[in-house]
């Protein structure tokens, strides 16, 4: 796509050329001057329309030469801005999937170097506490003493009574 410094080279290049197709003119009219006043006089009118003419068709031409271009041009534009893009997308693709990647190695580190020793902190500290637990063996021999010294102390306890009442 032209920017305005395009257009503006564009624009003195018309002028250059008009300057040019001027000076060619004029030099011909000052050659031919002193023979050809009356004529050039009456042709200037009709040069100045065939000149005007040409211009016009030279900037026709040159517009749709720069149309044709600037199309061209949008057009090679566009596809090299997709293939980029695409490049692009791939490559962040990639890198995403790679930072992800070091991402979870990363937390799977710091997991295993925080956690670990606090579970296995925790893990003695909940042997300690198992190995000092009686098992449910020995408490379950210890109630059925428990009843049974119970069962005894109340049998003494009566037999004391009526001892107590007999005296």
């Amino acid at each position: 796509m032209l920017d305005k410094g395009d257009l503006q080279a564009i624009k003195e290049m018309f002028t250059e050329q008009r300057s040019g197709i001027m000076q060619d003119v004029s030099g011909m009219l000052a050659e031919h001057k002193t023979d050809m006043v009356d004529m050039l006089a009456e042709q200037r009118s009709g040069i100045m329309q065939d000149v005007s003419g040409m211009l016009a068709e030279q900037r026709s031409e040159i517009m749709q030469d720069v149309s044709g271009m600037l199309a061209e041009q949008r057009s090679e534009i566009m596809q090299d801005v997709s293939g980029m893009l695409a490049e692009h997308k791939a490559d962040m693709v990639d890198m995403l999937t790679e930072q992800k990647s070091e991402i979870m190695q990363d937390a799977s580190v710091l997991m295993e170097s925080k956690f670990t020793p606090r579970f296995n902190l925790l893990a003695e500290g909940q042997q300690a506490i198992i190995d000092k637990l009686i098992p449910i063996s020995r408490i379950e021999r210890l109630e059925g003493e428990v009843n049974l010294l119970k069962t005894v102390v109340r049998q003494l306890s009566e037999d004391t009574q009526q001892l107590k009442k007999a005296q």
